[in-house]
């Protein structure tokens, strides 16, 4: 059976080409996969990520909304997609942020090792100290970042924003399940339960196993 989901095996589609032998109906569902993941992201990210036409992406999106599968919203001028009710509508900003893979991954690494500092990340991501704090910058605006002065470094923390939304979206876990399990019914494809832990959702649509998140903020903090 074709795994296809989040994380790596969506990786494992991708780069073996074998998104192109998926079936309109199933790459609407990977677009899914993917939002669940990364929620806000533009039509480019997910077409960048999994390799199909930007062209072809808005297509899909648009035919989902239609339905309303999709949700989409303008943030700094770019518009951002979302599965509807998937997440809260005023979080959007911050999935918008989180769904940018170098602040993605800054963040998660903030989460793995609190109090690291700019320096260390610096180096982490081989990037300049200045563009680090520029980088840096946006999580702290955010509210997603807090950052504590140690004599001659600073260190990052999470704040406790995120620490609220990392509660508020492990509490929604069975609804997001319900709620990407009746956005796949409305596409028009039949599946079964295989599993739900740890916020993923493990389905199988025909002859694949799909996964989906259904802890989005988890999914961030982990990268």
């Amino acid at each position: 059976m074709q795994r296809i989901g989040i994380g790596e095996d969506l990786n494992e589609l991708i780069h073996g080409k074998k998104i192109l032998e998926l079936s309109g109906l199933e790459k609407r569902v990977v677009i899914i996969s993917y939002l669940s993941e990364r929620p806000c992201s533009t039509s480019y990210m997910i077409a960048t990520n999994l390799s199909i036409s930007e062209r072809g992406v808005l297509w899909h999106l648009r035919s989902m909304e239609k339905k309303d599968i999709i949700g989409e919203k303008e943030l700094e001028g770019k518009n951002r997609f979302f599965i509807m009710d998937h997440i809260r509508g005023e979080d959007c900003h911050v999935f918008s942020i989180l769904s940018e893979k170098k602040i993605g991954k800054i963040f998660s690494t903030a989460y793995e090792r609190p109090g690291i500092t700019k320096t260390e990340l610096a180096e982490i991501f081989e990037v300049s100290r200045q563009r680090m704090w520029k980088l840096t910058k946006r999580l702290i605006e955010s509210g997603l970042l807090k950052e504590v002065k140690d004599g001659r470094y600073n260190r990052y923390y999470l704040s406790k924003k995120s620490e609220e939304l990392a509660m508020v979206y492990a509490e929604r876990t069975n609804s997001t399940s319900s709620i990407i399990e009746h956005a796949i019914k409305k596409i028009g494809l039949n599946y079964e339960i295989i599993a739900h832990r740890n916020g993923i959702l493990h389905l199988k649509i025909g002859d694949k196993e799909m996964t989906f998140s259904t802890d989005p903020f988890r999914s961030a903090l982990e990268g």
